[in-house]
């Protein structure tokens, strides 16, 4: 299986792009960490503590290609934007997975990601 390594130039725009549209989505309350390493069978991961909004975003530092997929500019946006939705999901998502969440509070939480998307997409 062939493999393309990110280098220092894809990290540095990974971090653009993720923070581009951290800003476009309105979650700039989150303090943000970056890292690099090999995440087997993935491109990036969003790790969040979702009640201090504590996020690490990471970006495997190679890339397999089975299904042909480069770090070009497009990929690296899409990476970046694919993994900050994670963030913008995290508190609707943990209360999921907790199971401890209230109607009310899964449905403040929709809203909450429904009134960002309008800000971004008018």
């Amino acid at each position: 299986m062939k493999e393309h390594r990110i280098t220092d130039k894809h990290y540095k725009k990974y971090q653009e792009y993720c923070d581009a549209w951290i800003k476009e989505l309105g979650l700039t309350e989150w303090a943000v960490d970056y890292d690099r390493y090999f995440l087997p069978g993935y491109k990036a991961s969003c790790s969040t503590h979702y009640t201090g909004c504590l996020s690490t975003l990471t970006i495997s530092d190679k890339w397999e290609t089975g299904i042909k997929i480069r770090p070009t500019d497009k990929e690296l946006r899409k990476t970046a934007l694919h993994e900050v939705l994670h963030m913008l999901l995290a508190k609707m998502a943990a209360d999921v997975k907790d199971r401890s969440y209230h109607k009310e509070e899964v449905e403040m939480h929709e809203h909450e990601v429904v009134n960002r998307l309008v800000k971004v997409l008018l």
